[in-house]
């Protein structure tokens, strides 16, 4: 979930999500140096602009905001180093494609380019053991609810939003999503696994069996989603009503508070008068008297 400009403007929270992007990518490039050689650069642009047309196409919402499949536990279980490097490219590219914000880059960068793909890499890790399938949808379902969650608290801080708000609608919104990108995470690690082998180690010794508690919990996941964002589009709903009520009242005072100020004004007006009447007067007694 990108953050476009103009939604979060304060310079020491942007500063610092900048400033944590930078040192977290000195550590992976560093690694990444290590560890790859000028071979791996092809495959670093290629997965660049899949991901980038990828995520070109856009899920529209029942709400303001739109969507895209990111395949972000897909690059990071191919190369964790290499897809810190990859959503940077493709963060960078879609701020100044007009998704995102530029003002915003680096918050941006801090959450998708490494945030989310150590989310991901580490949540396919700790499932993985029960089973594989089930830990590929936890990964991608669970990096966009996560990533849902943090851009709320980031949206809280810098007061564009009330936390609640972030986690009663943006958060069950960002479930569904995930839901989605688990769904699709699946499907291409699958199909990669059957093309592309050596692009999907980690399902290397994995026997196709999917286990039936695991697609009952991805099912218990789906209805769970479904359910939390029925209620966040009936809070949005009632929140723009809220919004509208409040709008309206705001242009009643300020309505109010002009006609206070015409009326004030008014009134200096005649105060100003009074001692000008009064002057004539003395000016008319002094004429008589003389």
């Amino acid at each position: 979930m990108h953050i476009p400009d103009g939604l979060i403007s304060n310079p020491i929270e942007l500063g610092v999500c900048l400033l944590m992007y930078l040192m977290f990518m000195i550590i992976f490039l560093n690694k990444y140096r290590k560890n790859h050689n000028e071979k791996n650069l092809p495959i670093v642009a290629l997965f660049a602009a899949a991901i980038l047309i990828i995520q070109l196409v856009e899920i529209p919402l029942p709400v303001p905001a739109c969507v895209h499949i990111s395949l972000i536990t897909v690059m990071a279980l191919y190369d964790l180093e290499s897809s810190a490097l990859v959503y940077t490219i493709v963060t960078i590219a879609q701020a100044f494609l007009g998704e995102g914000g530029i003002s915003t880059l680096g918050m941006n960068l801090l959450n998708l380019a490494i945030i989310a793909p150590i989310t991901a890499y580490y949540l396919y890790k700790f499932v993985q053991k029960y089973d594989k399938m089930l830990a590929l949808f936890i990964s991608g379902f669970g990096t966009i609810t996560i990533l849902g969650i943090l851009v709320s608290i980031e949206y809280a801080i810098a007061g564009t939003y009330p936390i609640t708000f972030g986690l009663t609608v943006i958060t069950p919104i960002e479930m569904l999503v995930g839901v989605i990108e688990g769904l699709v995470t699946v499907f291409v690690m699958k199909a990669l696994k059957t093309v592309k082998p050596e692009l999907v180690p980690v399902l290397n010794e994995w026997g196709g069996v999917v286990k039936i508690k695991s697609i009952i919990i991805v099912v218990f996941i789906i209805l769970v989603s479904l359910v939390a964002l029925s209620n966040a589009l009936h809070t949005y709903e009632e929140g723009n009503i809220t919004l509208e009520e409040h709008h309206h009242d705001d242009q009643t005072h300020d309505h109010e508070n002009h006609e206070d100020e015409h009326s004030d004004e008014s009134h200096d007006g005649e105060n100003h008068q009074e001692p000008q009447s009064q002057v004539e007067h003395e000016e008319e007694n002094v004429e008589e008297h003389e």
